[in-house]
């Protein structure tokens, strides 16, 4: 298998696709009624889309933050920040809940011997945290994260170090949250995200691919086709599953000879009536030594409701199998489907088990496929709720050399999911056959590009391949993001040696605009929908320049008498994060300008630059 080894003991790539700006300003509460005595500012990690949707309006008081550059900050001219007392945030626009019940999340301030921590532990060894464990009636304490061995004082995040705690069925995650935050041996506590799918099926009759002519693939491919690459190129499908026995995807997938136990140059073999693993191979031995036994094609992280894992990266639902027929479906064959790509490889994982509504452990399968050679990650998937945990995964994964691509969600707002909102993911939002936004985009300052995803009531979806042998027509932000996954997969193979940062450039910088078509998404829609053939042609491309800025976090205040309360008459600084979104674009001779509508609030420093 493709192995990322070498690149275990480098540091996180040069370009750093987005960019927190730390921002502190001066705040001094006045109380000149009876009613306000103090103000909370308490800590939160989420970006003001989530707390518009938690506060009440006795529970807000505004202030407005403005940025002024010398560059043109198009976006979010204005960022509004609300100060909020009511904790953390539980269920997303549509209603459902954002977090896992019963597990919560901890990162380590200093790794741990962990080598006795077996299946069922209820303890760490540090008499602090185990006190607590104890108290919360934890039943079971492990590992949140499978990977490879991180060499100390290595540059890439030490997912070594986060640990996943199983709580009985009815725990308050948020009170444990609580108690373990207070710990001097931990760095941070949280939930863990549910990941949902971001596609809706509709039932439709076999029709054209409309996408491709959309994007120009046809003059793209007279350019260059994917497998005419000197090197392989390979798109890891990070979903429920794939069906890689259907006949438009089995020949795309990715074969690890590193399993090649009897050297007979593959790892399948078809007994007459179907593909099934080479018996010669099927030893339960790990052969590559990559951590997985067995993983021919991949690996299965939830095979079934008890977190069992298999090597059969299978799709119980059909959502992965059609993603996979998007990005890198078999062209060509006089077969079904043609896919952007043009016969690049694809590597699966499964995240999913029957009558399953979630994506599970998404984050495991991330890590899996870049440390085994992915270079382009397509995650039609995701979520509202923010971890600081799942932030460090996408990160290690763009240390190791992959690109991260992720659809933006189906909520037809600009809230902010994850993983699309992580630094180094390029979010995508989706679009008609006719450019204009998808009835159920999510839009806004987060958004990378856009791509046809399909709309029903204007195309009818996206046509792929489903379970048994089979075809038929999504539509979500899901179809789109496989769809620029494997524009990136063509241009890399037409340009093996690029960086990371010329790919995403090339991608970004050669979409065609689509503000005509969305007059009221002017740019909230990224860059605009991706061309294919422009992707290919144009050469010194550039990508806009524009900084697309937005409040991503409230650090708690400094307040004089260091109680985290702000007193009537007392100073205090308030720490804020502006988090700009644009690629490979650094902030230069930024002003930002903090004013409040609170008359009990009184300003003392309201300007803050950043050169």
């Amino acid at each position: 298998m493709k192995r990322r080894q070498k690149r275990m003991r480098s540091v996180i790539p040069s370009y750093v696709p987005i960019i927190l700006l730390f921002v502190s300003t001066i705040l001094t509460g006045y109380a000149r009624t009876g009613q306000k005595q103090k103000r909370h500012f308490p800590w939160s990690p989420f970006g003001i889309q989530q707390k518009d949707r938690m506060e009440s309006p006795d529970e807000v008081h505004d202030l407005i933050l403005q940025g002024t550059s010398d560059s043109s900050i198009k976006s979010v001219p204005n960022l509004r920040l609300k100060s909020v007392t009511s904790g953390w945030i539980r269920t997303d626009p549509s209603g459902r809940p954002l977090y896992h019940k019963a597990m919560i999340t901890i990162k380590l301030k200093q790794r741990l011997d962990a080598k006795n921590l077996g299946k069922g532990s209820t303890a760490l060894g540090i008499h602090s945290l185990d006190q607590k464990l104890n108290r919360i009636g934890a039943k079971s304490v492990k590992k949140r994260f499978r990977h490879r061995e991180i060499p100390p004082g290595s540059q890439l995040p030490d997912l070594s170090r986060i640990y996943k705690i199983t709580l009985p069925e009815e725990s308050d995650i948020f009170a444990a949250i609580r108690i373990f935050s207070e710990d001097p041996h931990v760095e941070y506590a949280e939930p863990v995200p549910i990941m949902y799918p971001y596609a809706i099926p509709d039932d439709a009759e076999y029709g054209a691919l409309q996408h491709l002519p959309q994007i120009d693939a046809e003059r793209a491919w007279d350019i260059h086709k994917g497998e005419a690459g000197i090197e392989p190129v390979i798109v890891g499908i990070c979903d429920t599953g794939v069906d890689w026995k259907h006949p438009d995807l089995t020949d795309n997938l990715w074969h690890n000879l590193g399993e090649d136990a009897d050297g007979d140059g593959r790892v399948l073999e078809w007994d007459g009536s179907e593909w099934i693993f080479d018996p010669g191979d099927d030893n339960g031995l790990d052969d590559d030594d990559n951590g997985y036994a067995d993983d021919f094609i991949g690996w299965n992280v939830m095979a079934d409701a008890g977190f069992g894992q298999d090597n059969n990266p299978t799709d119980p639902d059909g959502h992965g199998t059609h993603v996979a027929g998007i990005a890198a479906g078999v062209t060509n064959n006089a077969l079904g489907i043609a896919s952007v790509s043009w016969n690049v490889k694809y590597l699966p994982t499964s995240h999913s088990y029957t009558m399953s509504d979630y994506i599970w452990n998404g984050y495991d399968g991330i890590i899996y496929l870049a440390e085994n050679g992915a270079d382009i990650i397509n995650c039609s998937w995701g979520g509202g709720g923010y971890s600081r945990a799942n932030a460090e995964v996408v990160a290690y994964a763009a240390g190791l050399g992959s690109i991260i691509v992720v659809a933006a969600g189906n909520g037809n707002s600009d809230f902010i999911n994850y993983p699309a909102g992580y630094p180094h993911a390029v979010s995508v939002a989706s679009v008609a056959s006719t450019d204009a936004k998808a009835g159920y985009s999510e839009f806004g300052v987060s958004i990378d590009v856009s791509a046809p995803g399909g709309d029903p009531g204007v195309d009818g979806g996206i046509l792929s391949t489903v379970l048994d042998d089979g075809y038929d027509r999504y539509w979500g932000t899901s179809m789109a993001s496989p769809l620029v996954a494997g524009l990136l997969a063509l241009i890399k193979s037409y340009n093996p040696g690029w960086t990371n940062e010329q790919l995403i450039t090339q991608l970004i910088g050669t979409a065609d605009n689509i503000d005509a078509q969305n007059p009221d998404y002017t740019d909230k829609l990224g860059s605009g929908r991706i061309n294919a053939f422009r992707a290919l042609n144009e050469t010194n491309v550039t990508a806009p320049q524009n900084l697309r800025l937005v409040l991503d976090d409230i650090r708690l205040p400094s307040d004089e008498s260091g109680d985290g309360t702000i007193q009537t008459g007392e100073k205090a600084s308030l720490n804020l994060v502006i988090r700009n979104f644009t690629h490979f674009v650094r902030p230069y001779d930024v002003t930002f300008t903090l004013k409040c509508q609170d008359p009990d609030i009184l300003i003392l420093d309201d300007a803050h630059n950043v050169s």
